[in-house]
């Protein structure tokens, strides 16, 4: 059974609860009601419950952050270092390693190395690919 009641409210409080049902496309007495209910349940903070949180997730962030300048500073030292290493790579000349050569005559070698295209794989195996 609903009944009617009239309420008294501050204009200032009026007007933020005007805009509120504007927004929320609730009418007055329903935005009264759920507020009304949400207070009655507990679920509604006090300021100092809202202040408390507040803290705590400033700390976070603040501690986050802290974690983010450490990241940078780490990978613009990975940068530097991984610059020093390409330069080390681009300087560096490989070494060649001399080619051996086939002194047997192919006739007398066993007809699996004739026309065998790893022959050439292996040979070439461990040389500088180059940049």
């Amino acid at each position: 059974m609903k009944r009617r009641v009239e309420v008294k409210l501050p204009y200032s409080l009026y007007v933020k609860a005007e805009e509120e049902c504007r927004r929320s496309g609730l009418s007055l007495t329903q935005l009264i009601a759920k507020a009304l209910e949400f207070y009655l349940e507990g679920t509604v903070e006090t300021k100092d419950e809202r202040a408390e949180g507040l803290d705590i997730l400033l700390g976070e962030v603040r501690r986050l952050s802290g974690e983010v300048r450490e990241l940078r500073a780490l990978i613009r030292d990975l940068a530097e270092e991984l610059s020093e290493v390409k330069l080390y790579l681009s300087a560096a000349k490989p070494v060649a390693k001399p080619h051996t050569t086939l002194t047997a005559p192919l006739e007398e070698l066993p007809s699996y190395f004739r026309d065998n295209p790893w022959l050439d794989i292996l040979r070439r195996r461990g040389e500088w690919p180059g940049p």
